[in-house]
């Protein structure tokens, strides 16, 4: 069965989180063509800690699946290949979520870009493989 799933920035889907089997929201930061990669990382609620990252806070509204004040978590954002992506869907690891607006993409790359828990390697590939609207 061939799955459709056209990788750009926006899309979101749920995935299983290493500590359970609870499917958590994800979202794609951006993509590359050429090494057929994507930037992904998850949405956590606002807990009030130190591992709490405001460098871009979601609401309701945002996304369907957030009911509550929570923020993206770019310490755990990671590359994945597109066929990984794909196979996940096939599989059922992974399910299809609706696509954020442009407005709430653009605050979340740019969080990335500026949060101190951002990988070097995954703000590097955002910044050079996201679609910036200024």
């Amino acid at each position: 069965m061939m799955v459709f799933f056209i990788p750009y920035q926006g899309v979101t889907f749920h995935a299983p989180n290493k500590s359970n089997s609870d499917k958590h929201l994800t979202i794609v930061l951006a993509h590359c063509s050429e090494s057929n990669h994507i930037a992904v990382t998850n949405v956590s609620s606002i807990r009030g800690t130190r591992l709490d990252d405001h460098s871009c806070l979601l609401d309701v509204g945002d996304h369907r699946s957030i009911d509550h004040s929570s923020f993206v978590i770019y310490r755990y954002a990671i590359l994945l290949e597109v066929d990984h992506m794909r196979s996940g869907i096939k599989n059922h690891h992974y399910k299809l979520s609706n696509t954020l607006e442009e407005p709430i993409v653009s605050r979340i790359i740019d969080g990335a870009l500026i949060s101190r828990f951002s990988r070097k390697g995954v703000k590097d590939f955002v910044r050079e493989n996201a679609v910036r609207n200024t």
